[in-house]
């Protein structure tokens, strides 16, 4: 038996964790991540509200994570936040927003 510890499922035991988090997740919706243009008077709350404001462009926030101050271009601070888009013309609209500054496709982080 292999003594090293291991993580749980995030999705629980019935089902495993995907191969490809970027392979369409129940309900057809890919994860990705979306880095949000910052600004004067930006705070993490700010930028939530801004995230679930993109609603409208097929972009579901993940309300489980957190919002992730980053330092942007110009030393800018950006906002990066988790959640879902149903398909590739959904995030195409969603990187066309002015408040967006870019979408990163989400895949797992493991041990190798």
């Amino acid at each position: 038996m292999d003594p090293r510890p291991r993580l749980a499922p995030p999705y629980g035991d019935e089902e495993p964790w995907p191969a490809d988090r970027l392979a369409p997740r129940p309900g057809g919706r890919r994860t990705v991540l979306v880095e949000l243009a910052g600004g004067p008077g930006m705070s993490p709350v700010a930028a939530a509200v801004v995230a679930r404001s993109l609603a409208s462009a097929g972009f579901e926030l993940d309300e489980s994570t957190d919002v992730v101050p980053v330092r942007g271009d110009g030393g800018v601070e950006n906002y990066v936040v988790t959640g879902t888009v149903a398909d590739a013309e959904a995030e195409e609209a969603l990187e066309a927003r002015p408040e967006v500054v870019k979408i990163w496709r989400d895949s797992p982080i493991a041990p190798f």
